[in-house]
């Protein structure tokens, strides 16, 4: 792991230590780090689905014998 020098803006810092519940600088900035991958992920995971449906992918999901089994 490397090292950075930075300017924080103190109450963004604090108030993300409060939503994450960290303790330190270091995790703060690790787990918002993280958090922001896990959330840019999320995002293409859904726009990939969007898509998948788009071209027809659940289209099957209608029909009245897949839809019968589903609703069971």
């Amino acid at each position: 792991m490397g090292k950075t020098m930075v300017d924080l803006d103190d109450d963004a810092l604090q108030a993300a230590k409060v939503v994450l519940g960290t303790a330190t600088k270091k995790e703060t900035i690790n787990q918002a780090l993280k958090a922001v991958v896990a959330t840019a992920r999320r995002a293409d995971a859904v726009v990939a689905e969007i898509e998948r449906g788009h071209a027809g992918f659940y289209r099957r999901l209608l029909d009245d014998d897949v839809a019968d089994v589903l609703r069971r």
